[in-house]
């Protein structure tokens, strides 16, 4: 075997490999052989067919069936014998243009190849421990807290029925109602449809005139034309609405007392329950500025550190970024395909996140191994354990489904590098 290396950039490299005539012919008889077990001819006993006969019947496929021998035996030697270690899924074959698959082996001849490599940059990091970083003031105002105050208070909201009064701004309205457009086109079939009569609503105006000052049992019947700009079927179109109110309810909520304070823990006073809200609005920001320190710790790292990334995992870095966007799209029920979205911006948004993304976990990882830093098993089990009671499944179910996909690995080193973190910001001269 033969190898040439090519550097191309300092995390991609190029092997030529040109494979002897001997071995290429070696392969093919490993072939014919691994097929002469497997195969049943007519006349002869599993394994006993002559070597001639079982080529006749792989006719055009034992030469691609050899090539991809050939790729797999000498590939991972070729990259042993350059002391290249390729990324995950940073080793492949270059094809010639309009090829699809490798070019089929001849018996005979040596078969020569190219394959590019990518590898992880060689990084020296230094300058990372006790890294000045400034952490933002922590505090939580009056206005704040009596803003979370109402918050709370507003959860403790009733709906009750109204009867001895018509229906007003603040007031909920239940119609059985159907729109239907000019020719008599039902455009919004007949349904129990509740509508809130709040001007901080999205309830067009039309709709919240039609439904004010309504009673239980009162007919309405009235015209509204649609938005241009409405993402909706019914854009600029004049629909009529008719229906029948079936209920009109009104949203309570009642003063703060010792009482209403108790419905949220065990308060005896409305005072007790304000400062339990200012000490964990506290909590959360302290938390929140000391993600903050974390997050300016790397930032400084990869400005300390610029260094070319391994295509490879930006690009899986962004799959992954958009199929995360993606569901949360489908969550919101948003369309892909809404004009709104800008997707060759929203791919260059996420290709520069992923860039730093990745150079993080590299500039991590280097620290990890040089600092000799180590998770204990037990931290890894405990992480699968919350991992399956997030999942609703039983733990030895999530642990085998991340077994066969190199989880425990991606997880161990997730699990690493958020350890790295903490011994950065353990370090870190906080300012």
């Amino acid at each position: 075997m033969k190898t040439e290396v090519e550097t191309l950039s300092p995390v991609k490299k190029r092997i030529r490999l040109e494979v002897p005539a001997s071995e290429v012919d070696a392969a093919f008889k490993d072939v014919l052989r691994r097929h002469r077990r497997q195969v049943r001819l007519p006349g002869f006993r599993p394994g006993k067919a002559p070597l001639d006969l079982v080529r006749s019947y792989l006719d055009d496929e034992l030469p691609k069936e050899a090539a991809q021998a050939i790729l797999d035996t000498f590939i991972p030697n070729a990259l042993e014998a350059e002391n290249l270690r390729p990324v995950s899924g940073g080793a492949y074959l270059e094809l010639d243009e309009g090829q699809e698959s490798p070019p089929p082996a001849s018996e005979g001849e040596p078969y020569a190849i190219k394959v590019t490599v990518e590898v992880l940059p060689e990084l020296d990091v230094e300058d990372y421990e006790g890294q000045e970083v400034a952490r933002p003031s922590v505090e939580v105002g009056a206005e704040e807290i009596q803003a979370e105050m109402e918050r709370l208070r507003q959860t403790l909201a009733e709906i009750v029925p109204i009867e001895d009064r018509p229906s007003e701004v603040g007031d909920s309205v239940a119609v059985k109602i159907k729109g239907e457009v000019d020719g008599g086109e039902v455009v919004l079939p007949e349904d129990l449809r509740v509508f809130l009569l709040d001007a901080s609503s999205d309830l067009p105006t039309g709709f919240r005139e039609a439904l004010s000052g309504r009673r239980v049992g009162d007919v309405i019947d009235f015209a509204w034309t649609h938005d241009e700009g409405e993402d909706s079927p019914l854009a600029g179109k004049t629909v009529r609405y008719t229906g029948e109110v079936l209920s009109v309810h009104q949203r309570t909520v009642p003063e703060w007392d010792d009482a209403q304070a108790a419905k949220f823990g065990d308060f005896d006073s409305v005072a007790a329950l304000r400062s339990k809200v200012e000490e964990s609005m506290l909590a959360a920001k302290n938390q929140e500025a000391d993600q903050t320190v974390r997050r300016r710790i790397l930032e400084k790292l990869v400005d300390r550190h610029k260094v070319e990334v391994p295509a490879v995992l930006v690009e899986r870095e962004v799959e992954r970024r958009i199929e995360r966007i993606g569901r949360a799209m489908a969550e919101q029920g948003v369309s892909p395909e809404d004009k709104s979205l800008n997707w060759e911006e929203i791919f260059q948004e996420q290709r520069r996140e992923a860039q730093r993304v990745v150079l993080e976990r590299i500039i991590l990882d280097a620290i990890i191994a040089k600092e000799k830093i180590e998770v204990e098993p037990g931290v890894i089990e405990n992480a699968i354990a919350r991992h399956a009671a997030s999942a609703g499944e039983p733990v030895a179910k999530v642990r085998r489904a991340l077994m066969k996909n190199d989880g425990i690995q991606a997880l161990r080193n997730e699990l690493l590098r958020a350890k790295c973190v903490d011994w950065l910001f353990e370090k870190a001269h906080i300012v």
